[in-house]
């Protein structure tokens, strides 16, 4: 069975663009197309970072400023629910871009319709692959107890080769949720086998945007406030060449196609 044919998840793997074209998935269009879907909504992804923040630092505050131990750490355990759930927000709007809406700013809250799922979701995307290379960094730690040196280095690097491999593989699980309504479970499997022989070009696309971002933080850090956002537009540039765009999204639905055309190289 072709990959045009195989379901992975909620929709079909090759339905997006990497499916018509097979020059789609490369690093430049990719980005390209992350651009593309971040411009006309600049200003609204600049807000919504700056009140993401200041929510973040009004949750901190409130936690540093009690003195009760339990109430710190629940107003802690809130600020990280709220930051991971608002945290995609960016990929919303981005989705909605992408499926031929014009996302208003309320739209990038809109992810409370789906609230549970997502932060679940993003929890087990940032814990599994951290627990399993963790898991044998440990090993190599118990083994340099006892002097084995080469086997120290063989589980040090096959920790470290883990956790890339799987927080690269789980990197469009959030987009799954959002436009095809999947459980958190199936989002991760369905992302790691979309990904599966793809992740280098996933990796230069991670080295370019982090050498954005370096020079976006130079300017006291303001740039940060235009580069940042464009992280989320090029996971779904990712998601979207592999599997289109369903416009099944949380609170909306799109009645356009998507309509990204990556240029041949």
């Amino acid at each position: 069975m072709g990959p045009s044919s195989s379901r992975l998840g909620g929709g079909p793997l090759g339905t997006g663009h990497l499916g018509r074209d097979p020059f789609a998935f490369g690093v430049g269009a990719l980005l390209g197309r992350a651009w593309e879907l971040l411009r006309p909504d600049l200003l609204k992804h600049v807000g919504f970072l700056v009140t993401l923040v200041l929510l973040e630092l009004i949750l901190v505050g409130m936690a540093e400023a009690v003195k009760s131990s339990l109430l710190v750490l629940f107003l802690s355990l809130v600020a990280a629910i709220v930051g991971s759930l608002l945290a995609s927000g960016h990929l919303l709007a981005a989705l909605e871009r992408a499926s031929g809406l014009t996302p208003t700013f309320g739209d990038f809250f809109g992810v409370r319709h789906r609230a549970l799922t997502v932060v679940f979701a993003m929890w087990l995307q940032a814990l599994i692959p951290q627990l399993s290379g963790l898991l044998l960094l440990l090993f190599a730690w118990l083994l340099s107890l006892t002097g084995g040196d080469v086997g120290v280095l063989v589980f040090f690097v096959a920790g470290v080769w883990l956790m890339l491999y799987l927080g690269f593989g789980y990197m469009i699980t959030i987009p799954l949720v959002l436009d095809q309504n999947l459980s958190p479970w199936r989002a991760l499997t369905t992302s790691a086998r979309a990904l599966r022989g793809r992740r280098l070009t996933v990796l230069g696309v991670l080295a370019v945007l982090f050498l954005i971002n370096v020079l976006g933080a130079l300017p006291f850090g303001l740039g940060l406030l235009v580069t940042a956002p464009l992280g989320p537009t090029a996971i779904v540039a990712v998601y979207e060449a592999l599997f289109g765009i369903t416009g099944r999204l949380p609170g909306r639905r799109s009645t356009l196609a998507s309509s990204w055309s990556p240029p041949l190289r």
